[in-house]
C-alpha cells in the first residue's frame, strides 16, 4: 500500500481557491464553490476538501471540448449544493469524485496500492477500495453506482447508459440517485462555446433519459426538496424539447442535403 500518498491526502489541507489556482481551475468558479459550501454550512470540511483535491489532481490533465474537466466537478458540486440544496457531506464529496471511478480507475488505485493489475475490471474494484480510504464507504459507493459499467467494444452505448440510467434512477441510493441527477443537468447546460456536433451527439445519448430523471422525483426519498421538484421537472422537460427540435432541425438539413446531391 502506497502509505506515503494516503497520508497526504488526509493531513494537507488547502483552501478551495487554493486547489482550484494549482489545477487550473478558474477563480471565479472556485469562488463560486467556495461561496456555496460557505451558506450550506460545509467551508473547511475535511472530508469535502479532500474529495475536491482528489478530483482535481485525478482530473487535472483532462479536457471537454472547450474548458478543463474539473470545470465539470465544480459546477456538478455546485448543481448539488445550489440547485437541490443538498447539505449530506458525503454526498457533496463524492460529487468531485464521481468520475474518478469510470475515467481514472488505475490511477486512484495506484494512490493506495503499489501492484496494480492491467485488467480494468479489477482496476475499479482496487479503486473503490481505494476511495473508501481516502473519503468514506458512501462516498466510494455513491461514485460507483453512478458508474457507467464496462461495456464490451461492440455494445450499443447508447443503449447502455440509458439502462444504466433507469436502474439507477428506479433502485439506486437517494444519494448517488442525486448526484446523477446533477450530472445530468450539467450535462444538458448548451454553453456557446460548445462543439454544435458535440451537442447533437449527446442529445440522441440523452434524449431518452429526461423522463428516467422526472420520474425519479416521485421517489419518496429523493434528496430534492418537496418544493423544488416541479421547477427541476420543467426544467428537465424543456430541455428535452429543446433537443429534440435540435435533433429534429438536423435530420431536416442531412434530408435536405441528400435531396440536392440526389
Amino acid at each position: 500500500m502506497a502509505n506515503a500518498e494516503v497520508r497526504d491526502f488526509n493531513e494537507h489541507f488547502e483552501t478551495i481557491l487554493e486547489l482550484g489556482s494549482r489545477h487550473g481551475v478558474e477563480e471565479r468558479l472556485t469562488m463560486q464553490l467556495a461561496q456555496s459550501l460557505g451558506s450550506a454550512g460545509l467551508i473547511g470540511n475535511e472530508l469535502i476538501q479532500r474529495m475536491i483535491a482528489l478530483g482535481f489532481q485525478l482530473h487535472e490533465n483532462d479536457r471537454r471540448t472547450f474548458e478543463p474537466y474539473n470545470h465539470h466537478l465544480a459546477r456538478v458540486t455546485l448543481e448539488l449544493l445550489d440547485r437541490f440544496r443538498v447539505r449530506d457531506p458525503e454526498v457533496v464529496a463524492a460529487a468531485p469524485v464521481h468520475d474518478t471511478v469510470e475515467d481514472h480507475a488505475k490511477e486512484l488505485a495506484q494512490l493506495v496500492f503499489e501492484d496494480v493489475p492491467d485488467d480494468e475490471h479489477i482496476q475499479r474494484e482496487m479503486a473503490v477500495k481505494a476511495l473508501t480510504i481516502l473519503g468514506t464507504p458512501n462516498v466510494a459507493g455513491y461514485t460507483l453506482e453512478v458508474s457507467n459499467p464496462l461495456i464490451a467494444d461492440d455494445t450499443e452505448r447508447i443503449p447502455s447508459y440509458t439502462f444504466h440510467s433507469e436502474r439507477l434512477v428506479r433502485y439506486g441510493t437517494p444519494g448517488a440517485t442525486v448526484i446523477k441527477l446533477a450530472d445530468f443537468f450539467h450535462n444538458t447546460e448548451t454553453p456557446p462555446e460548445e462543439n454544435p456536433q458535440k451537442r447533437l451527439r449527446l442529445d440522441k445519448k440523452q434524449v431518452h433519459v429526461y423522463g428516467i430523471h422526472a420520474a425519479g422525483l416521485d421517489r419518496e426519498d429523493s434528496l430534492v426538496p418537496l418544493e423544488l421538484r416541479p421547477a427541476t421537472r420543467r426544467t428537465l422537460m424543456a430541455r428535452r424539447s429543446r433537443a429534440l427540435a435540435r435533433l429534429a432541425d438536423s435530420a431536416y438539413r442531412l434530408d435536405e442535403s441528400s435531396l440536392r446531391s440526389a
